[in-house]
């Protein structure tokens, strides 16, 4: 199990952190994804995660995201 972290900047409320949950744990292979308040969020997957995939499933939103 791979498990990579990232910082998402751009939330405002607690609904920012569950619809970018949702839509990360969409990405396949992915097992389970914890964000705090603050952006910082930490992927488990069966694989390595891209940085990309991230974006990608945040496109739209409104967010930045950097790996950590």
């Amino acid at each position: 199990m791979n498990t990579q972290t990232f910082q998402i900047n751009g939330f405002h409320c607690d609904a920012c952190v569950k619809v970018s949950t949702m839509k990360i744990k969409k990405i396949s292979d992915v097992h389970d994804v914890t964000i705090t308040a603050e952006g910082k969020a930490s992927v488990s997957a069966e694989r390595e995660i891209v940085l990309d995939e991230v974006e990608q499933a945040l496109s739209g939103l409104g967010y930045t995201v950097v790996m950590v």
